[in-house]
């Protein structure tokens, strides 16, 4: 995360503040303008630089070289002040974050449907309280929207590098005070995390791509060259002199900054998002950047290119550029859809450097001059947790449902027309015992047939049309509806972002208890429902059938389903008819049924939809497993037959399909009405 010019001087009226810098180098802004172009232009056009999103671990190596510096030379001379370290830290980070932060607010407001909000107030706690990153492990599951839908979804390695921040300089301090060997020390902790980061890319890459202890190795790097400068000038000066005296000084130096530019470029250009990172591919841009930081403003490239006017100048401004680029790209995807044109992306990236620079000269420069120091701080901490206060209202309100943006679009789905019996509850029922609150019954007086559906969220969308035919006919219909959670015996969910008390298959044990009250119920037909799709390769979710495995992944996944889809069927198809519902296609983004995000826009419906192309290749492993089972009697009903030609479609004889990405609203469900009729025996 960049930011803003940690070795550009202050002004001369703070000599102290002014004394605790680095001397200022340009190519350092050069090399920050890298960076940050390069992950600008990954966000804006992904396919041409693939692997622009190394610019973050570029300015990881900057941040710890600088902030070391900053922190070695304090504690040489006697005068380091953990007040005026985080007072600094507070008044480089607080002005432009929240500028950008209340802004997407101000949009948001205006702009984005409910669950949007919540989830862009969410992030905006996540953002000021430095969490990002830990928010954003949690919710690479189930529900959750895609990550261009968010806003502020770049604040995680803001959050890194204030949680590296808010440790690193104790960790030092005490060290000095100690008289403890700090080289010997960081070393043990650049090898520690680079170890974790290492083994965790592994086995569970984002938990490794997000968390702090998995990427503090590479600030440590440039913590690392910090203290050689620092505290081995003599050694330093010793092998220049012998360098020079051999005519190689000039050479070693343009060497080392070829070499790193050539590391960085060619990560920037070779690596791509669906590559195993961090892990090691992390290294050369780590490296890059260490060993131009390393050559020193005199080598090459940093003299030639970094030192440029224009770097410099995108550099200064790389901080605000980094905090207004992804908003924009992000809200523009949100309202006009994946396929936004290229001109338009262009259109957002020119804009986020007019912000920056304004943000820069208007916010940053006269917060950051000036006396006033502690009123300045004060004052940002207040506005910072009022922001914090504004984000988590919008969650726990659920993104303000009242607004005229949610008000004027019929979100969610058209409402079904259908007659129902009145549910009741399980848990009354012993047979049923441990499946509260998901269990519902449906009973009608007199009936002698049930149906017994049991599934994830799915299950519940889809009831609405087996309660339409209970009514007509007079049946019972149960409904199991576990979020999150496949209809499979004997496995384990551990990757869903669901509190505690609503991970229903987190302990294994669920599928046991649905099939005894299935025993118990006596169903003419059993129909399992779910989202497939989810535990394939295209998707977050995994699984486990062992007791043991605290981390499912999708070794353990393609395991659990191969051994227990079959085992599922057979324990079912003993007790009654089983018919398995395929997966509801998945929407690429919310549908938009031709919303009003902004009245000045009018209507827009060009986000993008699910192809069938891209619907069937997500579905190739659950269908194959099935396929594979080999379990007679089992009924397979496909819905996207009814819906997906070349793409899939949003809408049905006027009646709106999707509630959102995933599920089928209650209408659309009726539209299914004498298919599934057929799937459920008469009886007596």
């Amino acid at each position: 995360m960049p930011q803003n010019s940690e070795s550009r001087p202050l002004p001369r009226e703070n000599q102290r503040e002014r004394n605790s810098h680095p001397a200022y180098r340009p190519d350092i802004d050069g090399l920050r303008a890298i960076a940050i172009l390069s992950v600008v232009l990954f966000h804006a056009c992904p396919t041409a630089v693939q692997g622009g999103f190394v610019g973050v671990d570029v300015f990881f190596v900057i941040s710890g070289f600088l902030i070391s510096t900053i922190i070695f030379k304090s504690l040489v001379r006697g005068d380091f002040s953990f007040g005026q370290f985080y007072a600094h830290r507070i008044k480089r980070i607080f002005p432009a974050l929240l500028v950008v932060i209340l802004s997407c607010f101000a949009f948001g407001w205006a702009a984005l449907f409910p669950p949007e909000l919540q989830q862009l107030g969410k992030h905006i706690a996540g953002g000021t309280g430095f969490v990002q990153n830990f928010v954003l492990w949690g919710e690479s599951g189930y529900f959750d929207i895609d990550s261009e839908s968010k806003p502020l979804m770049h604040l995680w390695s803001l959050a890194i590098e204030e949680q590296f921040y808010l440790i690193y300089p104790l960790f030092v301090f005490v060290a000095w005070r100690l008289r403890r060997n700090i080289l010997a020390a960081l070393l043990v902790l650049t090898t520690l995390s680079f170890v974790l980061n290492v083994q965790g890319v592994q086995t569970d890459p984002v938990r490794t791509f997000f968390l702090p202890q998995t990427r503090f190795w590479e600030i440590l790097a440039g913590s690392l060259l910090a203290y050689a400068q620092t505290f081995e000038v003599v050694k330093i000066q010793r092998l220049q002199g012998w360098l020079r005296s051999h005519g190689s000084d000039a050479l070693a130096r343009n060497a080392l900054s070829i070499a790193g530019f050539i590391l960085i470029v060619g990560t920037v250009f070779g690596l791509n998002s669906d590559m195993q990172f961090p892990g090691w591919l992390a290294v050369p841009p780590v490296a890059g950047s260490f060993l131009l930081l390393l050559a020193g403003p005199t080598a090459y490239v940093n003299r030639t290119l970094l030192k440029n006017r224009t770097l410099v100048f995108v550099g200064l401004i790389s901080y605000p550029l980094y905090l207004w680029h992804w908003p924009i790209l992000s809200f523009l995807r949100i309202i006009v859809g994946q396929s936004a044109p290229l001109t338009l992306r262009l259109a957002a990236v020119g804009a986020s450097f007019v912000l920056a620079w304004l943000t820069y000269r208007l916010v940053e420069r006269p917060i950051r001059r000036g006396r006033n120091t502690s009123a300045k701080t004060a004052a940002l901490c207040t506005f910072a947790l009022v922001a914090f206060a504004v984000g988590y209202s919008t969650f726990s309100s659920t993104g303000y449902p009242s607004r005229r943006v949610a008000m004027d679009n019929s979100y969610a789905s058209a409402k079904a027309q259908f007659e129902s019996n009145a549910p009741s509850a399980c848990g009354n029922d012993q047979a049923f015992a441990g499946l509260e609150p998901v269990c519902t019954k449906y009973l009608a007086a007199g009936a002698t047939q049930t149906v017994f559906l049991w599934g994830d969220s799915s299950a519940e969308a889809w009831s609405p049309v087996f309660r339409q035919i209970a009514y007509q006919r007079n049946m019972n219909v149960i409904v199991v509806s576990h979020p999150a959670c496949p209809p499979i015996i004997g496995v384990r969910e551990t990757s869903f972002e669901f509190p505690l008390e609503q991970q229903y298959c987190g302990d294994g044990k669920t599928g046991e208890k649905v099939l005894r009250a299935i025993r118990a119920s006596k169903p003419s037909a059993i129909f399992l429902i779910g989202a497939w799709d989810y535990f394939g390769p295209f998707h977050h979710s995994a699984l486990t059938d062992s007791p043991d495995d605290k981390t499912a992944t999708e070794k353990t996944t393609i395991k659990a389903l191969s051994d227990k889809v079959p085992a599922t069927l057979n324990a079912l198809s003993s007790i009654a008819k089983v018919v398995v519902f395929k997966s509801w296609p998945i929407l690429g983004s919310d549908p938009d049924y031709g919303v009003v995000r902004l009245p000045f826009l009018g209507r827009t419906t060009s986000r993008e939809l699910q192809t069938n192309e891209r619907h069937e290749l997500e579905g190739a492993f659950i269908n194959e497993i099935f396929e594979k089972s080999n379990v007679a009697n089992i009924t397979y009903f496909d819905p996207s037959h009814a819906i997906c030609a070349t793409v899939c479609a949003t809408t049905k004889d006027g009646v709106r399909l999707y509630s959102d990405r995933y599920h089928i609203t209650a209408a659309g469900s009726i539209l299914f009405e004498k298919q599934i009729a057929k799937l459920i025996p008469v009886g007596d």
